[in-house]
């Protein structure tokens, strides 16, 4: 019992760290997902992604022979200078719609 309970409590904090959340599809180009996802590289290919906009300063470009990258290296705190980072992300995101891409 000691060890099943042990094992639903590690998953409980894995889940609560977003460790087994699936990539959610925004629009027919467009998916959300956390660096789970973008360090899978089998799930990127079946996905059909072919671009990513990595806004994590923790997270490294993990495939760039595969994927085209963008990378904002934003850090998860309230200070965080925001200037421009919108701006870049939507213009990435419509070259990719516009060649036809996916992105994550």
């Amino acid at each position: 019992m000691l060890r099943s309970s042990r094992s639903l409590a590690k998953r409980s904090v894995k889940s609560a760290r977003g460790q087994f959340e699936e990539p959610t599809k925004v629009m027919p180009f467009l998916w959300l997902g956390n660096s789970n996802t973008a360090h899978n590289k089998q799930l990127m290919v079946k996905m059909g992604i072919t671009h990513v906009l990595n806004t994590a300063i923790e997270v490294d470009n993990a495939f760039p022979e595969l994927f085209v990258y963008s990378k904002i290296g934003l850090e998860d705190h309230e200070d965080q200078e925001m200037d421009g980072v919108f701006e870049h992300a939507f213009k990435f995101i419509n070259r990719v719609r516009e060649c036809g891409g996916r992105i994550l």
